[in-house]
């Protein structure tokens, strides 16, 4: 059975890397010069090392450098800041939060511009890109890989912003979408045809940039799934009541995601825990709060509500126009279409005050939505 198995995934492995190169293989010599991506940093040789790996007008390159702490990762080509080696990368088993003032954003979907247009326009951050929130919380409410062209500069951009939110005494909550997970998984039906001609010349499977020997993907596999902040449950997607049945407290739950975040589905069906944690009522693919006549009735919601004492559930994951009370103002949905490049909001909580903040930097009462 073991060898079936290994045949398998090899075989699955093998599948994927040719679809990869039958896609590359449609696009121009003229595109291929024009890209520009990274830095990809991997460690190497018991983490003394780094291969730093980028894409310059169509050309991949990397550099081997001795690995210090703080060590700093020089701008090159499109790059926009220079990156530091974090010191450590542990996932913090804090999961719950109090702030005076908590933004939320959703679903980016590599959209760079549009994502840091309505944080300048909230003075979130500067012109410069840099913290400006004090001692406040940033949520970013997962999938910020998926269907836009600058999801490296996102991470790069978010996981600089994060240390200096810290320095400042605030806090960025990035958190798992399942487009994170997906890309993991090595499904990457929904990633820009930009990083799958990235990884024909970087010669790598796009999921393998984000592997455990990499710095993208150990952080990324340090992020929550779950967590409450003043009265609030943030989540990707949801939560279904029968999450509940698992026993499993937030901490639990985010340490299960970043031990198997890359698991095959296959894999994670043989297990009952993660079969439900990476289903379709899981708190990545949750759909159920908005499915009209078949949503979940707000009994069991309120259970969910009362399990982890929350007024409020915040989700992306399910696309409005803009942002929307559900359920009486009970669920939050804060998905609001960032993926196409076009618009979106950010979510407020400012001492118990519930606002929509729009692109033109203006803050706006949350309506109740109606089919």
């Amino acid at each position: 059975m073991m060898a079936f198995k290994m045949a398998f995934q090899w075989f699955a492995r093998l599948v994927g890397c040719f679809l990869t190169l039958l896609m590359v293989a449609t696009v121009s010599a003229d595109s291929l010069d024009e890209l520009n991506d990274g830095p990809y940093i991997r460690f190497l040789q018991d983490d003394s090392l780094v291969a730093i790996q980028w894409i310059c007008r169509g050309e991949a390159y990397t550099q081997v450098a001795s690995v210090i702490e703080g060590r700093l990762v020089p701008v090159r080509c499109h790059q926009r800041w220079p990156i530091y080696l974090a010191e450590q990368l542990n996932a913090d088993p804090q999961t719950e939060f109090e702030a005076q003032k908590v933004a939320v954003i959703a679903d980016i979907h590599g959209q760079f511009e549009l994502a840091t247009t309505l944080l300048k326009a909230h003075h979130i951050i500067d012109d410069k890109f840099e913290w400006q929130f004090g001692q406040n919380h940033l949520v970013v409410l997962g999938d910020m890989m998926g269907r836009g062209a600058e999801v490296t500069e996102l991470l790069w951009f978010l996981y600089e912003l994060e240390q200096q939110a810290k320095r400042a005494g605030g806090r960025v909550h990035v958190m798992i979408g399942n487009h994170e997970s997906m890309v993991m998984q090595g499904d990457i039906r929904f990633a820009n045809q930009k990083y799958q001609r990235s990884s024909l010349l970087l010669k790598q499977q796009y999921q393998d940039l984000f592997d455990t020997s990499t710095l993208l993907g150990r952080w990324l596999r340090t992020k929550p799934v779950m967590l409450k902040i003043n009265n609030m449950l943030m989540v990707h997607a949801g939560v279904h009541p029968d999450l509940l049945l698992l026993q499993m407290n937030m901490a639990e739950i985010n340490q299960r995601f970043n031990d198997t975040l890359g698991i095959t589905r296959s894999a994670a069906a043989e297990e009952p825990d993660l079969a439900f944690l990476y289903g379709r009522y899981g708190p990545l693919w949750l759909r159920q709060y908005f499915a009209g006549d078949e949503a979940l009735p707000f009994s069991q919601l309120k259970t969910v509500l009362h399990h982890f004492g929350v007024e409020h559930i915040v989700v992306g994951h399910t696309s409005f126009d803009k942002i929307y009370m559900h359920y009486n103002g009970h669920v939050i949905s804060v998905d609001s279409d960032l993926k196409r490049g076009v618009s979106g909001e950010l979510f407020f909580w400012d001492n118990q005050q519930l606002w929509r903040g729009t692109k033109d930097g203006k803050l706006r009462p949350i309506t109740h939505y109606k089919p």
